[in-house]
């Protein structure tokens, strides 16, 4: 399926203020990646729009979303919040599917200290997981949709059939090496890289809730510094450097796939690629 740009998600954004009766609104972006993420201001608003996979696949993803931030909500746990005055969704606009978010004023980490703040926090949404009776999916989801959009030649259109091939086989080789770890799952954020964490007034929240899932604790420490690591005890050193050529693969792959939509985009796509074959 190809992706609108951007400019379809703001619409479906300001269809979905009408309907609601939400009043005028200026759609704002505040990030183009996977999903288009705006302030619908002069409301304290924020949409998720997703409009690159099939409705009702994203529609599913993007309420299990809800379901996990209505229950860190009830646990007290550091995380964004759905509106509740308004229905948060998902809401299906053509091929656009929406979530709605209370905005909170934040600003980027003043330095060390404020990382381990969000590390600590962290700490609290994993406990909090544990009592999440809703179903997460493995981590390795994220592995087998990286492969199948590798396979698929009609999509991640930026990408030099060179570097598609490399990817795809990286992928397959560190995928298989993957059994010859031991490791307990748990309950994960997924993908804890410094943009899906708001650092406010009161402190860090966390935000991009839908990559919740179940795999090695390592998987939630791979993007923390060192520092932050030491928060959660004792770690296995080979696997962590073993999941974070995963994760650059995975990165690589889903910023290629989305690498039209923002400079941001297009650099980690480059940057996570490289890395790769540094290694």
């Amino acid at each position: 399926m190809d992706r609108p740009g951007p400019d379809y998600d703001i619409a479906a954004a300001r269809a979905l203020a009408e309907d609601l009766g939400l009043g005028l609104i200026e759609p704002i972006v505040l990030k183009l990646a996977h999903h288009t993420t705006l302030r619908l201001s002069p409301l304290p608003i924020v949409a998720r729009v997703q409009s690159s996979e099939p409705a009702l696949q994203a529609a599913a993803a993007m309420g299990r979303e809800l379901a996990l931030a209505r229950h860190f909500r009830d646990a007290g746990a550091p995380t964004v919040a759905p509106l509740s005055d308004v229905p948060a969704g998902p809401h299906v606009v053509g091929q656009a599917v929406t979530t709605l978010w209370s905005y909170v004023e934040h600003a980027p980490p003043r330095g060390e200290a404020d990382v381990t703040e969000a590390a600590r926090a962290l700490r609290l949404i994993h406990a909090a997981l544990l009592g999440f009776e809703g179903q997460l999916p493995p981590f390795t989801d994220n592995l087998d949709r990286c492969a199948a959009l590798l396979g698929d030649l009609t999509a991640m259109p930026m990408i030099a059939p060179t570097d598609r091939a490399f990817l795809a086989a990286r992928l397959r080789s560190l995928r298989d090496e993957l059994a010859s770890f031991s490791f307990t799952p748990i309950p994960l954020h997924g993908d804890t890289h410094a943009g899906n964490v708001l650092f406010t007034a009161e402190g860090p929240i966390w935000a991009d809730l839908e990559t919740a899932c179940v795999g090695p604790l390592e998987w939630d420490l791979v993007q923390l510094p060192p520092a932050a690591r030491r928060l959660f005890g004792k770690v296995d050193r080979t696997l962590l450097a073993h999941l974070a050529d995963l994760r650059s693969a995975t990165v690589a792959v889903w910023c290629w796939a989305d690498a039209q939509r923002s400079d941001e985009v297009r650099n980690a796509a480059q940057y996570h690629l490289r890395r790769l074959r540094r290694r």
